[in-house]
């Protein structure tokens, strides 16, 4: 079991850089990142802005940008289109968010002239390492499905099994949380819930191992569930977390990253290709963990393609 996120760099060192578009790289952190990744041996990138911004940038920064080519754009309009061309000829792999709005770029990404969407939903899943517990924990969706119907929160939850897949878990324990851990009629959540556990039970969810309504203390404290009396395969082991919507999973990754200094790996899911929109006050190090998971995410489509 991994005990934290240094793995996701070393595994994508045993499989060599990966092109990746970066999309108006215009700011230290933007550009310094894709350079960090560069620099790791995770991808090889491709910036796509402004050719003067960008040149600008990394002359104000001390930053070496010789050997990468450049792709120049009018603006960040322009610049999300050619990354998004890009990756629809197949000659990227992912897409990294530079210093522009993430609705910009994820509205190239939803044209139908680049080929990138297909039957899935969009949604994000999150790998998270907090240095207060021992394993390592998938939460979903904090970033794209506002408040998600039942269809969705199925399509979020396959997503996530997918990246868990990508980086190295097998058959992943998914906890569905709700406020409490039975089916309370008033609470939809948790009839939702019930519902997707009954729906792996039948077959109609795969690759994992599903359980839900459970409160968060069950899904990740043992403890708690035996205090509880609470019967299950998961029983404070889970492996992926799916929120009833954005606002908790959000507050929740804000609760690990701010108060429980937890380290991240979150990447965009559903197109043909992964997509990197970390926040603006992410740092360094969740920057590189986001690029290299995706990274491992587009080298495990490319083997399931090929």
């Amino acid at each position: 079991m991994e005990k934290n996120l240094d793995f996701l760099v070393k595994k994508c060192n045993s499989l060599g850089k990966i092109a990746a578009a970066v999309v108006h790289p215009c700011s230290d952190v933007a550009l310094s990142g894709a350079l960090k990744a560069r620099e790791r041996g995770v991808i090889e990138p491709v910036l796509v802005g402004p050719v003067a911004e960008i040149n600008d940038t990394a002359s104000k920064y001390g930053l070496d940008i010789s050997g990468v080519r450049i792709i120049d754009s009018k603006d960040d309009v322009d610049a999300a289109a050619k990354a998004a061309s890009l990756a629809g000829t197949g000659e990227v792999k992912l897409l990294i968010k530079g210093s522009l709005h993430t609705d910009v770029m994820m509205h190239a990404v939803m044209q139908p002239e680049y080929n990138l969407r297909t039957h899935k939903l969009i949604s994000s899943s999150c790998l998270m390492h907090l240095p207060t517990y021992d394993r390592l924990v998938f939460i979903a969706d904090m970033v794209i499905n506002i408040a998600p119907t039942l269809e969705q929160k199925v399509q979020i939850l396959e997503n996530a099994v997918d990246f868990a897949h990508a980086l190295g878990w097998e058959n992943p324990k998914v906890a569905i949380i709700a406020a409490v851990e039975t089916v309370n009629l008033k609470m939809p959540a948790t009839v939702d819930a019930a519902i997707i556990s009954k729906m792996a039970d039948r077959g109609q969810v795969t690759g994992c191992i599903v359980d839900g309504p459970i409160d968060l203390d069950i899904a990740v404290d043992p403890t708690s569930a035996q205090i509880k009396h609470f019967k299950s395969p998961i029983m404070g082991d889970a492996d992926i977390m799916i929120l009833p919507d954005l606002q908790s999973a959000n507050a929740l990754y804000k609760q690990m990253v701010f108060m429980g200094k937890a380290d991240a790996a979150d990447v965009i899911l559903g197109a043909r290709i992964p997509i990197v929109v970390t926040s603006r006050s992410d740092d360094e190090e969740t920057r590189l963990n986001s690029i290299a998971a995706a990274a491992l995410h587009a080298h495990y489509k490319n083997r399931i393609i090929q």
